[in-house]
């Protein structure tokens, strides 16, 4: 799936999140080490969502999105993105 991604958008910088159960994290860290390439990232989520705040325990409410993930994944991206200068 990421190889997939990265031909359709070659100079892309892609930055992959582990789910937010955090099923698959050996996958995730063992397919972006096999791809190797500067150009894509890999995050963990832990400690990122509250499963309680979800109605199945992986997607989360709104308002989870707003209040709990985005104040975590912004600086996440802000350093993929702008990594020489942090902005």
């Amino acid at each position: 799936m990421i190889n997939a991604i990265r031909t359709s958008a070659p100079n892309s910088t892609h930055l992959i999140l582990v789910p937010f159960n955090q099923t698959h994290i050996s996958d995730i860290e063992a397919a972006v080490t096999a791809i190797g390439s500067a150009n894509v990232t890999y995050q963990g989520t832990s400690g990122w969502f509250n499963t309680a705040d979800s109605v199945d325990g992986v997607h989360p409410y709104n308002y989870s999105s707003v209040y709990f993930i985005a104040p975590k994944l912004f600086p996440v991206v802000e350093s993929v993105l702008y990594p020489a200068t942090g902005h």
